[in-house]
């Protein structure tokens, strides 16, 4: 995983590794590995000093925090809760363990824990950008959307130059359904980072939500430059390509995008729909199989399976899957849609949808779950 300074942004460790009083040589290099980056050697001195006799609690406190913050900086979030909560239970009035378990309790997927961590340490510290940031973080996780942006606004006003924050305010917004205002957060972002792979990745979403494709294929070919291995920009690439009707470069990238993840039924769906889309249903058939294998239960896929029976005159199989895709989820109007066209019964007002092409025509983009106006193919 990325570095945990790194995915927190913090410039430097001051706001959590702490420097204590020592009384020996020893003890003063143990005391300076301690509290340093290099983790591995950091967690044996800082334990050689929790060990040593006659520490105080507010040293045993800082030293237990220390390393709490070496284990998480590792990945190693049950030990490092033991020493956030140890170091608490030595001096509950410090609020840098409070903020290092609230991270932990994150990085756990606890959420509402980690925010009620999180709250504590803003009334101890209300400037405290990084605990503001965090909070962002977990509300977010929960969808609550409005208190995260409000949540990522407040650390940006404490840290204006922080990118994580401003990139995290820009996906909040984006995701309040706001991409026109999600746009120059990202930019901001990006002046401040400009290899910023998921910011270009973000701002390219936003763009596409405009309908603004060439914009958005630009950002995403940005993001792809800078990293990769996102499977998560291929895909969001080969949904701008679709819009645009471009169904052959929209494979491409799906099919990179599965290279990368291959058990991904939600791209096995997006690939298929894309060959439906350029006349292809004996490759749309296969990537649909390979996809209701890896998940039976993907009602979108079961959708799009319909559609591809449906294109090759297969009625009653069209109408089955269909009518399967809404038992799975009954708000899919591509499935109501469906049916209208076959003359079967839905109570759903009439809505085109799918993944994508070039007149408009409200398409539903699979996996990204929203509904887009785009050029309409056949």
């Amino acid at each position: 995983m990325t570095p945990f300074r790194r995915r927190m942004g913090w410039q430097g460790a001051v706001l959590l590794f702490v420097t204590v009083g020592t009384g020996t040589p020893a003890a003063a290099n143990d005391s300076a590995i301690c509290k340093s980056n290099e983790h591995d050697a950091a967690i044996p001195a800082c334990t050689r000093l929790i060990q040593r006799a006659g520490a105080s609690r507010a040293d045993r406190a800082m030293w237990h925090n220390n390393r709490g913050m070496s284990y998480l900086e590792k990945d190693e979030y049950a030990l490092a809760m033991k020493d956030f909560d140890e170091s608490l239970h030595l001096d509950p009035a410090n609020f840098r363990p409070r903020l290092g378990r609230g991270v932990t309790q994150h990085f756990l997927e606890n959420y509402e824990k980690a925010i009620a961590d999180l709250d504590r340490t803003i009334e101890m510290q209300p400037a405290n950008a990084s605990a503001h940031y965090w909070r962002g973080r977990s509300l977010h996780e929960l969808d609550r959307h409005d208190d995260a942006a409000a949540a990522f606004r407040r650390a940006v006003d404490l840290d204006g130059n922080h990118a994580d924050y401003r990139r995290y305010l820009a996906d909040a917004t984006l995701d309040r359904g706001d991409p026109r205002g999600a746009v120059p957060i990202y930019g901001e972002a990006i002046d401040r980072k400009p290899k910023y792979a998921e910011a270009h990745r973000g701002r390219g979403i936003a763009y596409s939500k405009l309908g603004a494709y060439s914009t958005a294929i630009a950002d995403l070919t940005r993001a792809i430059e800078l990293a990769p291995n996102d499977w998560f920009s291929h895909q969001n690439r080969a949904h701008a390509h679709g819009a645009m009707g471009q169904h052959d470069a929209a494979v491409a990238d799906l099919t990179q995008a599965l290279r990368i993840e291959p058990q991904n039924a939600g791209l096995l769906n997006d690939r298929a729909d894309a060959h439906m889309r350029a006349g292809r249903l004996d490759a749309a058939t296969t990537d649909i199989e390979r996809a209701l294998k890896i998940d039976p239960s993907h009602a979108v896929a079961t959708t799009t399976r319909g559609e591809i029976y449906e294109r090759q005159g297969r009625t009653d199989d069209a109408i089955r899957s269909y009518r399967k895709a809404l038992a799975i989820d009954d708000n899919l109007d591509d499935a109501h849609a469906g049916l209208r066209r076959l003359g079967e019964t839905s109570e759903r007002p009439a809505a085109r949808s799918s993944y994508a092409t070039v007149g408009t025509c409200p398409r539903f983009m699979p996996s990204l779950g929203t509904v887009m106006n785009v050029a309409c193919d056949n």
